[in-house]
């Protein structure tokens, strides 16, 4: 099974993220919308593991519940890989709250530890809400301010199936949420 860690929105959230990707989505016949049940926030991408990893996986998932609930502001659209040749059209933060990055090098950490392989790019926290068919040129969408405050309250363990649905096999709540 191929998992990653990460973030859900909460509902209140998922609906004004709902709003934008219809106002965007017009904009573009060639996107396919993500659906609102899929919308998250990548921590780390762990790929295909066997069930002692998972188990692994899971014990490091606990450790959520020494942190905070937290805010990451979501401030910008952006084209993934970039705007000129985007195959994504993602809501982006201009700046990871510190905290934030701190959970992403602390997890890092444990993952590697166990023997995981992680991804070298910096942490970059994004929600994709739309898959180009072809690359397109997005700069004019990028253009667009938006203005989001997500609370994260947990990590969430996702299996990533090939049709682009994740399910969710646990969420690790933080100590404090509200």
């Amino acid at each position: 099974m191929r998992v990653f860690l990460g973030f859900r929105p909460a509902a209140a959230i998922l609906e004004e993220i709902g709003k934008l990707q219809q106002m965007f989505v017009k904009e573009l016949p060639f996107a396919r919308p993500i659906s609102l049940e899929n919308l998250h926030i990548t921590l780390h991408f762990l790929g295909e593991i066997n069930h002692s990893q998972l188990e692994s996986i899971r014990e490091i998932g606990h450790k959520a519940s020494q942190y905070s609930t937290l805010h990451q502001s979501i401030d910008q659209v952006i084209g993934l890989p970039t705007s000129q040749r985007a195959r994504i059209l993602a809501l982006s933060a201009n700046t990871c709250q510190p905290t934030l990055r701190t959970l992403w090098l602390d997890f890092g950490k444990l993952l590697q530890d166990r023997g995981f392989h992680l991804d070298d790019r910096q942490f970059r926290p994004h929600i994709t809400i739309a898959r180009m068919r072809m690359r397109a040129e997005l700069t004019g969408l990028t253009r667009h301010a938006v203005s989001l405050q997500v609370p994260i309250q947990s990590i969430t363990l996702f299996e990533s199936h090939l049709n682009s649905k994740y399910s969710v096999l646990e969420d690790f709540p933080f100590l404090n949420t509200l």
